[in-house]
C-alpha cells in the first residue's frame, strides 16, 4: 500500500511542477499549507501572528511580540511525510524569522516493462529511489509607520530525485496595512523571475512570480477573510475566502471556515475547510479538516502548534 500510494503521490507532484526535468514551473511545498491554522482559513495568508508568517508574507513577522516557534506535520494521504518548522524573533531592529518545510517519498518502485509474447504487459520492479522537496526561508519585517510595515524574505528551493539534484534561490516582498477592524496584504512571491532551479543533469524549472492579495475585516466577533492568488507563468486567478468566529464570551476559541482554490494541471479546483484554534496564555493549538477528492480519503486532518514566548 505504501509503494503504491507514494508512487501516485509523486506522479502527482510532478504533474503539478509539470516536470522535474522540464522546463516548468517549479511545485513550492508550502501550497499545502503553513500551519493547520492557515488550512481551517483557506489559506488566506498575511494574518497569522506567529513565525510561520515566514512562510506566507514575512511583513506579518511584525506580531512577534518577543518570540516564536511553530511546529507542523501531517501525513499526506496517509503515507507521505510533510514537516514544517519556524521561529522568529522581535528586537529593536525589526522581527526575523527562519523556516523550514519537508515532503518527501522513499522506497518508490523503480519498474521496467517486461514482455509477454509480442505483448508488453508486465512490470517488473528493479529496485527504489526516493524523492525530496524542501523550502527554507529567512524573512525580516520593519515598521513604515503604525499601521504599515514592510517586509523581505530570501528562499532556498532544494530537489533530490534518485541521483538528481536541485536547487535555486529567490526573495519574496510583502506589505501589510494593519489597523483596528482591517487588515490588507500584499505579497509579491519570487519577484527575480529569471532565477531558477537548476538541475545536476542540466534541465532547470521556473520561479515563477505570484502575486497575492488579502484583505480581512472585523464585524464584531466575526473576521471576514478573503484572497487573490495570481498564480505563477499560466497567470491563473485562485480566490480563498473564510470566515473566523472568536465568541465573545470564550475568546480563547475561534472556528473558522475556509474555501481556497488551487491549480490541478491545467484547472483550477477547490476545496472547504473547517478547523478550530485555542490560544492558552499566548500559545496556540490548530486543528483543520480540510476535504480531499483522492478516492481513498473523504477528508484529511491536521494539527498545528504555535509557542510563543
Amino acid at each position: 500500500m505504501k509503494t503504491f500510494l507514494g508512487f501516485w503521490i509523486v506522479a502527482g507532484v510532478l504533474m503539478m511542477s509539470g516536470s522535474v526535468f522540464a522546463d516548468a514551473d517549479y511545485f513550492m511545498g508550502t501550497e499545502i499549507g503553513s500551519s493547520a491554522r492557515s488550512i481551517r482559513v483557506g489559506g488566506v495568508e498575511g494574518f497569522s501572528s506567529n513565525s510561520d508568517s515566514v512562510f506566507e508574507n514575512p511583513a506579518a513577522l511584525f506580531r512577534i511580540e518577543s518570540s516564536s516557534l511553530a511546529l507542523f506535520s501531517t501525513n499526506l494521504m496517509g503515507e507521505v511525510p510533510y514537516y514544517n518548522a519556524a521561529i522568529g524573533m522581535a528586537t529593536p531592529m525589526g522581527s526575523f524569522g527562519i523556516g523550514f518545510n519537508t515532503v518527501g517519498v522513499a522506497d518508490i518502485p523503480r519498474a521496467r516493462l517486461q514482455a509477454e509474447g509480442t505483448q508488453w504487459e508486465y512490470l517488473s520492479e528493479i529496485g527504489s529511489f526516493s524523492l525530496t522537496k524542501s523550502v527554507y526561508k529567512i524573512g525580516y519585517s520593519v515598521a513604515q509607520s503604525e499601521r504599515i510595515h514592510l517586509g523581505v524574505s530570501a528562499t532556498c528551493y532544494s530537489t533530490v530525485i534518485d541521483t538528481v539534484t536541485g536547487s535555486g534561490v529567490n526573495f519574496d516582498v510583502g506589505m501589510l496595512y494593519d489597523a483596528d477592524g482591517i487588515g490588507v496584504s500584499l505579497l509579491l512571491r519570487n519577484i527575480a523571475t529569471g532565477l531558477k532551479v537548476q538541475y545536476s543533469n542540466g534541465e532547470a524549472e521556473n520561479l515563477p512570480l505570484e502575486t497575492i492579495v488579502g484583505t480581512r475585516f472585523v464585524v464584531g466577533d466575526l473576521d471576514v477573510m478573503g484572497q487573490m492568488k495570481i498564480l505563477g507563468s499560466s497567470k491563473k486567478l485562485a480566490k480563498s475566502a473564510a470566515l473566523n468566529y472568536t465568541p465573545s464570551l470564550i475568546p480563547f476559541i475561534r472556528v473558522s471556515g475556509g474555501y481556497k482554490e488551487f491549480p490541478v494541471l491545467n484547472e483550477i479546483r477547490g476545496k472547504v475547510s473547517v478547523g478550530l484554534g485555542i490560544d492558552v496564555f499566548g500559545n496556540q493549538f490548530d486543528y483543520a479538516y480540510e476535504h480531499s477528492d483522492h478516492p481513498e480519503y473523504s477528508g484529511i486532518h491536521y494539527f498545528s502548534l504555535a509557542l510563543n514566548f
